[in-house]
């Protein structure tokens, strides 16, 4: 069994995918924190125009907007 780090681009590709299933269930909010910590981590691990990054930053700024918009 291999085990990877919280700073593996895998790790942070699953915690995206978990991220998306809590939106998909309705579960906004834990979204919202999921991305939050992906766009720290992708930030500082990837740069900030890393594709990664960018698809972070935008996924996290429609789901803010999605919040907004449901209060």
């Amino acid at each position: 069994m291999r085990v990877l780090g919280a700073d593996h681009p895998d790790t942070l590709h699953s915690r995206h995918g978990l991220a998306l299933a809590f939106e998909a269930t309705g579960q906004v909010a834990e979204a919202i924190t999921l991305h939050e910590q992906n766009l720290t981590d992708r930030q500082r691990l990837l740069g900030p125009e890393h594709p990664d990054t960018l698809t972070s930053r935008d996924k996290l700024a429609q789901l803010r907007d999605l919040r907004l918009n449901d209060q």
